[in-house]
């Protein structure tokens, strides 16, 4: 098979999460695929405005996938999709955490706002590498009537999503947590419509340039990567990535910070 797409994740797959920046073996490895006319895409978790531009260490994607699909974009930042929260799920979450006094906030286009607890959460960001770049302190909590968020994010527990479903059935929001519990119980959290994910937004992806995407190699290490994995030609899970992603990947990477130099190659 000849591959003409590959989708990588950011966090725990291009980027070791103990390093701040993408290791230059990585990025090498990249540039070697594009220049035999392999193209490249990001597909993270992140909205667009939360990847600092340090982070991918001078590498330049083919197109990005932000926001767990919900933003699909070419490499000078047009969108070939572009999918927001309505109202309803907007002030559903923010009854919810408000009530609850968890952290939580909203991916935006232009940034990352944080609608309670700015302080704890942007410590966290920059413990876990992810930098400051596009960090808002939101705690107005006014952003959402300027424009919709594509996604959202919290520190909860898990049980939490059931209580939320009950109440808020016809929201539809999906809770993909990953990580670990920290010292109160509470795990990171991405929430999701329930249309959105990064396999719907590979379709996209696919469909705009004209290739099945079975000629697609997609790599990633956490749950909501899983989907992606599944629908595409050749799926690979990063060594010690969530145990349902290596179910659903064809191949696991060896242990190392350089796995997609190894998927390159």
């Amino acid at each position: 098979m000849k591959y003409k797409l590959l989708l990588l994740d950011i966090d725990g797959t291009l980027r070791p999460n103990h390093l701040n920046t993408v290791p230059c073996e990585n990025v090498e490895a990249l540039r070697a695929v594009q220049r035999v006319g392999v193209r490249v895409a990001i597909a993270t978790g992140r909205s667009i405005a939360g990847v600092p531009d340090y982070m991918l260490n001078g590498f330049e994607p083919d197109f990005w996938l932000c926001a767990s699909g919900a933003q699909v974009l070419t490499s000078d930042l047009k969108y070939i999709r572009d999918e927001r929260m309505n109202l309803k799920q907007v002030e559903a979450l923010r009854t919810y955490f408000n009530d609850r006094d968890y952290p939580y906030g909203f991916a935006f286009p232009d940034g990352v706002y944080v609608y309670k607890d700015y302080d704890i959460m942007h410590e966290r960001e920059l413990t876990h590498g992810g930098g400051s770049a596009g960090f808002i302190n939101g705690e107005v909590q006014t952003k959402h009537l300027d424009m919709l968020p594509v996604a959202a994010f919290c520190r909860c527990h898990e049980e939490e999503t059931l209580e939320f479903a009950k109440m808020f059935p016809d929201e539809g929001l999906r809770f993909l947590f990953y990580g670990r519990e920290d010292h109160l119980g509470l795990k990171g959290c991405d929430i999701l419509q329930p249309d959105q994910d990064k396999a719907c937004g590979l379709k996209v992806l696919a469909a705009h340039l004209g290739v099945g995407v079975s000629e697609c190699v997609c790599a990633g290490d956490g749950a909501n990567d899983e989907g992606m994995l599944l629908s595409s030609g050749l799926g690979f899970a990063m060594h010690d990535g969530a145990e349902v992603v290596k179910r659903a990947a064809d191949r696991i990477t060896p242990q190392g910070e350089y796995g997609v130099a190894y998927i390159c190659r």
